[in-house]
This record gives C-alpha cells, structure tokens and sequence, in this order.
C-alpha cells in the first residue's frame, strides 16, 4: 500500500520539556488510526506538529513524499492535513449519525455525506446506534 502520512522522528520540546521524543510512524492510503496515550502524553502536541500548529524541535512530517515543515499553516490544511479541536462531549439531542455526520460537513468533505458516516459507524461497529440519540449510549 502507498504511504500517505509519515512522521519520521518527530521531537518537540518546550524548554527543558519533551513533549514528544523521536516518534515515527507511516500511515497508509486509506487507513483508519488511532492515538491512544494518557493525558500528557503528548497526543496534542503531535497533532500540532504534524498540522503544522507547531513546528517539531527535529524530525520531519511528509505527506505524500512532500515535507509539510517549511509549508505555513493554511498551506498544511490546503495540502489536506487539518486538525479539529476536541469536543468532549457528542451533541447529546442529536442522533449518533447526525455527531458523525458534523465533522465532516465542516472539513467540506465531497460525496454523499450521509453514506460516509454510516461507512464510519460500520468500521467501530456503531452502526446499529446510527439512529440513537448520542446522550443515549
């Protein structure tokens, strides 16, 4: 499979604080991935590095064999690498399909909206709540 986004080495310090040390990973065409750390961890700040938020202390952030570090911030989300902020809790009157359907309205994803939010709550095994109000789960 082709490799979309890759972070090689990725540092970022703050002073006399590492927040993130010599991560690397690759993520492949059309994968579906997850950070997973506690709170601490680092998670934010790689988001902000490989958006372009931020700038990593070393290390580089390619996308599509293209490094994104010398590019500025709109120029990262032009090329497709975007961040969101996090929302801690679902709109709780809304149904779970219309909570993933919101994301994507706003990133102006193309297609049929509808039918790619069905396609995500079918790859967490979520479909079957797609019509259940989000404060229900």
């Amino acid at each position: 499979m082709t490799v979309l986004l890759e972070a090689v080495g990725v540092t970022r310090r703050f002073g006399g604080l590492t927040a993130v040390n010599e991560v690397s990973f690759a993520v492949e065409q059309g994968a579906a991935v997850g950070l997973v750390g506690a709170n601490g961890a680092g998670k934010t700040t790689l988001f902000n590095c490989l958006t372009g938020f931020d700038k990593p202390t070393s290390g580089d952030v390619v996308l599509r064999d293209r490094s994104l570090l010398k590019l500025s911030r709109h120029k990262v989300v032009r090329s497709g690498v975007a961040r969101t902020f996090q929302i801690v809790k679902p709109f709780p009157d809304l149904p779970v399909l219309a909570n993933v359907m919101v994301p994507l309205i706003v990133a102006k994803t193309k297609g049929d909206i509808k039918a790619q939010a069905l396609g995500v709550l079918g790859r967490v095994g979520l479909a079957h709540y797609a019509a259940a109000l989000s404060s229900q789960l």
